[in-house]
């Protein structure tokens, strides 16, 4: 299937700076290079924070002082250019053993294929094959030589693309939930957020979906997105929710919100989830509720309900629970919910350590909670919610 303007044209966020996570590739000493160590550090916050440009700078800054470095090389590198190739590459000939195969990677990624005269490791060299032949299935790992970052989130990349023309909606499930792992800050994680909440195979969190979609503000990209998924999962009704006619509420009047009500309420039978939830993300919790009460008394239980999971009330009636944490590029990522798929909309607090997490550096996205990691090693984590405890456990972070 071709997909109309590519509803989810991901260009990777500086792929040459997730080589950055592979850390102790130089033993910094000296001015210079305690600079470069610096530029380095900008560099990586700045593309963790969906930056490129800013952290593509950084890097040049940190390669002018060690242009031999590299780790310097790697977070400099435009990898979209192939011509970049030799010179990773030639690096490689200086290079200590353990920096060889990141170098070949990044060398592969930037020509699109296992890189001739490279050393990527088994992992790696999987991967790229099948980047190279868009394939959408799943890819055996060899336990030994664990990926690098870089060329893994490529590999998803690609795989969700050949996901979605293939039509196969677990492959578009799985290469989503990588990305999003990944890159929990890209400026795309609504639309994989949406992609996750819409073909989930355990079925749709409607709170979930409906936060990510509120988060899309260009309205024919989160249209195109609709159809894509539709095209996969044409049963699930819920990802209508995307098409036209279903606008962001929070774009549309009072008074055109009102009219739309009152056409609504004149033939009850027709009052849906869809009409109640609209009014709920504009703050009009008045108009939902007139929409409920006239309503048939079938679907008023239902209807009732949706205002608790998109507000938290509904943590009220079902305590909040996690999923178990992932550790990814620095960050610590965990869904935070309850049975119902209520929305966390009350406070949450986060003890890694001894350290308690200031408000701040806690981002919500959905019901996805992302921290970033200034510490490593074994840690205890406690995470509450509302001032209720809600997980607590020692975490290799």
């Amino acid at each position: 299937m071709n997909l109309p303007a590519k509803p989810l044209g991901f260009i990777l966020l500086a792929v040459g700076l997730s080589f950055l996570t592979a850390g102790g590739l130089i033993i910094w000493g000296g001015i210079n290079r305690w600079l470069a160590h610096g530029y380095l550090i900008t560099a990586n916050d700045k593309a963790g924070a969906g930056d490129p440009a800013g952290a593509r700078s950084a890097a040049r800054d940190a390669l002018a002082l060690m242009p031999s470095a590299p780790a310097a090389l790697l977070a400099a590198a435009d990898l979209s250019t192939p011509a970049n190739a030799d010179t990773l590459l030639a690096a490689m000939a200086t290079a200590p053993p353990a920096q060889r195969a990141a170098l070949a990677a990044a060398a592969s990624l930037a020509t699109g294929k296992v890189a001739e005269g490279g050393d990527t490791n088994a992992s790696d060299t999987a991967l790229l094959v099948a980047i190279a032949a868009k394939a959408a299935g799943p890819v055996t790992l060899s336990k030994d030589a664990p990926p690098h970052r870089a060329v893994l989130a490529a590999w998803a990349a690609t795989r969700l693309a050949a996901g979605f023309a293939a039509k196969s909606s677990d492959d578009v499930f799985q290469a989503a939930s990588m990305l999003l792992t990944l890159a929990p800050k890209h400026p795309q994680a609504a639309e994989l957020l949406v992609i996750t909440a819409g073909l989930a195979p355990s079925g749709i969190s409607k709170a979930a979906l409906i936060s990510a979609i509120a988060a899309i503000t260009d309205r024919d990209r989160c249209e195109r997105l609709g159809i894509a998924l539709l095209n996969l999962r044409p049963e699930r009704n819920e990802l209508r929710l995307l098409l036209p006619g279903v606008h962001d509420p929070a774009t549309e009047s009072a008074n055109a919100l009102a009219r739309l009500v009152a056409i609504v309420k004149a033939t009850p039978e027709k009052i849906n989830e869809g009409a109640v939830i609209r009014c709920l993300q504009a703050g009009k919790n008045d108009l939902a509720d007139e929409l409920v009460a006239v309503a048939p008394a079938t679907k008023q239980q239902t209807l009732t309900q949706l205002g608790d999971l998109v507000d938290g009330g509904g943590f009220a009636t079902e305590s909040a629970q996690i999923s178990p944490p992932n550790i990814v590029a620095g960050q610590l990522s965990f869904h935070l919910s309850n049975a119902n798929g209520a929305l966390p909309t009350g406070k949450i607090a986060i003890r890694i350590g001894t350290t308690d997490l200031p408000a701040e550096a806690i981002r919500r996205l959905g019901t996805l909670i992302t921290v970033p990691l200034k510490i490593n090693g074994m840690q205890a984590v406690t995470v509450t919610y509302d001032g209720k405890p809600v997980y607590a456990a020692n975490v290799s972070l």
